[in-house]
């Protein structure tokens, strides 16, 4: 982002010019006496600026631009004090100003990356993913070299959010923006913005581009929800073999294998290797990679081996928890995990390690461990609480704890929406199939959660369960079962058995 003192310089030699101009007459009109004094106060808002006072710049930023003079200001100038004060705010926390002060400065001609780049972050900061969607998609367009600084993980976020309420016209305006700048996250092709672009493009009728965004799908877990929704038959069935799961897979993980022999200062390309080989049950050759970064770190004289160890460590041993939870040896998984816990995640306590963890010793029996483990968890996202509820409610109903489960339930109910998946599984845990079943039901028809809901029901390889997994799946079997939910199924799509795990 442009930085603050690039813009006081702007506005210094803005003034500097304007001094340096001998006026030929006084001014004739009241208007350019507003002016005048709104054009010095400016210019004086920039040094205190430059002096470090920049509550005091701020402060007289706000009364320029609320002032009933502002439009008298050339544009360039107004555009300049929009965009340090939008600057300033943005700097001090304050984010509903700064995101008004920047969508001002959007719409002038001079408006360039910078300033839509802040845009998008003041939008992200305060939810406001349908105007950040229209700022990547901007960005995209008019300056791609900036998208280089956007997470990619803000993007899918973005993306997560408009899809959870609908707001399918700035999706499809976004991810046919990013399509078109050829944008890949870490791994590759992001392989799910595709999978919904070519939704939205069914859903238009325009077939073409819909096939052409499907041949830069690259995940077979993509793949295989797309060939098992009715809604991706007129791509899917004109050309099967570009969607089968297998042979994705098995590109999928060569590719995966030679960027992370590519990047050996990294932990994420070995992370994501370790888990498309989770999917395949190559348990074996995932523990070894696994165990070869763990041992590098520790003998390291380094204590950062890894330029991303600070994000990417935790899941390293989530990665090797799972690896060892797919052998059946579920004590050491869980040991690995509770030492996954201790470390922070993004600079705050540890929230999804400790969920997984809590996860674990609920399938294994031990309630009490479970709760241990969500006492003191970091900032929750909507996502995130639904997880944290989840666990906790089986670990209550293993204990017998009516109230506190009750509790739990009815966070989950009221708030089902934010992970109705999460809300579908507390109903099995409790042992009502019948109301998952409507739940179900309702996944299938609602075509925001009907893809989910389809990968949920397809048959996968077999892999070792606890007794208490295995008795939450009979529920699940049992559910898939009634004849509402198979009716639903053959109307929106298909069953198949893969070779992966589920």
């Amino acid at each position: 982002m442009r930085s603050i003192w690039f813009l006081v310089g702007l506005l210094l030699g803005a003034g500097a010019a304007q001094a340096s101009i001998t006026p030929q007459s006084p001014p004739q009109t009241i208007s350019s006496d507003i002016a005048a004094s709104l054009r010095g106060k400016l210019v004086q808002s920039a040094i205190l600026a430059r002096q470090g006072q920049l509550g005091a710049a701020a402060a007289m930023l706000d009364s320029i631009v609320n002032s009933d003079g502002f439009m008298l200001l050339p544009e360039p100038e107004r555009y300049l004090a929009l965009t340090l004060d939008g600057t300033i705010a943005l700097e001090n926390g304050r984010y509903d100003a700064a995101h008004g002060l920047l969508v001002q400065a959007s719409h002038y001609d001079e408006a360039d990356d910078a300033v839509w780049s802040a845009r998008l972050r003041a939008a992200f900061v305060l939810y406001n993913y349908r105007d950040a969607a229209l700022c990547v998609a901007t960005l995209s367009r008019r300056w791609p070299g900036s998208m280089e600084s956007v997470r990619s993980n803000a993007i899918y976020a973005i993306q997560r959010e408009l899809a959870k309420h609908g707001n399918d016209a700035e999706s499809l305006d976004m991810l046919q923006a990013l399509f078109d700048l050829k944008w890949t996250d870490e791994d590759g092709e992001p392989s799910g913005l595709w999978r919904e672009l070519a939704r939205l493009l069914i859903d238009k009728g325009d077939l073409s581009r819909a096939k052409a965004v499907a041949t830069r799908i690259r995940s077979a877990r993509v793949a295989l929800s797309m060939r098992v929704d009715k809604r991706f038959d007129p791509i899917t069935q004109a050309a099967p073999q570009a969607f089968d799961v297998d042979r994705l897979m098995t590109a999928e993980i060569a590719e995966a294998q030679t960027r992370m022999k590519a990047t050996p200062g990294l932990l994420e390309p070995r992370v994501h290797l370790i888990n498309l080989l989770l999917s395949t049950r190559e348990y074996g050759r995932a523990l070894a990679l696994a165990d070869e970064a763990i041992e590098k770190v520790q003998g390291s004289q380094d204590a950062k081996p890894y330029l991303d160890f600070d994000e990417q460590y935790i899941w390293l041993l989530n990665a090797r928890s799972d690896v060892l939870e797919g052998l059946g040896r579920w004590d050491e998984a869980a040991v690995q995990l509770a030492r996954a816990t201790r470390r922070p995640e993004n600079g705050e306590l540890n929230v999804s390690q400790a969920i997984n963890l809590a996860s674990l010793y609920d399938s294994l029996g031990r309630p009490d461990k479970a709760l241990d483990a969500v006492a003191e968890v970091g900032p929750l996202s909507d996502f995130g609480r639904m997880q944290l509820e989840g666990v906790k409610l089986r670990a209550f109903l293993q204990n017998g704890d009516a109230a506190a489960a009750a509790k739990s339930v009815a966070y989950l109910r009221e708030h089902r929406i934010d992970a109705i998946a999460t809300w579908q599984n507390a109903l099995l845990a409790q042992g009502d199939i019948d109301a998952a079943a409507d739940v179900m039901v309702e996944r299938l028809d609602n075509p925001r959660w009907r893809s989910d809901a389809l990968v949920a029901a397809q048959e996968y390889a077999d892999v070792p369960m606890t007794p208490v997994k295995q008795k939450i799946d009979a529920l699940r079997q049992a559910m898939l079962k009634r004849p509402r939910v198979q009716a639903a199924l053959a109307k929106v799509g298909r069953v198949e058995r893969f070779r992966f795990a589920p």
